[in-house]
């Protein structure tokens, strides 16, 4: 498997034998906030930086208006099903999204 640097985002190694290295993709669920008026959007991917400058390109209809994003929050996860279950929970249940938004808060002062 050869990859580039640029390839690499996402991709963390995993072991090492004889200079080898074996490589795990990442996924993300991530919390980014608006600088232009404080809301938040929840989002998933296996490329966060990637991500990131794409909702600050304004490609995503979701978050154009609303440009520049600033990453607040992450977390990874080995299993794609984890971290989709997870964005999932995030957007679909009030409670755990506005404990998590407040943790965010507090961790920021």
């Amino acid at each position: 498997m050869s990859l580039s640097p640029r390839g690499l985002a996402g991709l963390r190694p995993i072991l090492r034998r004889r200079g080898r290295h074996h490589y795990m993709l990442m996924y993300y669920v991530y919390v980014i906030k608006s600088l232009r008026d404080s809301s938040t959007y929840i989002g998933f991917s296996s490329d966060l930086k990637q991500r990131i400058e794409y909702h600050n390109k304004g490609k995503s209809r979701y978050t154009k208006s609303k440009m520049p994003w600033k990453l607040v929050y992450y977390e990874s996860y080995c299993s794609e099903n984890d971290a989709r279950k997870r964005e999932i929970k995030l957007k679909k249940h009030r409670q755990t999204k506005e404990l998590l938004l407040q943790c965010i808060e507090s961790s920021a002062k």
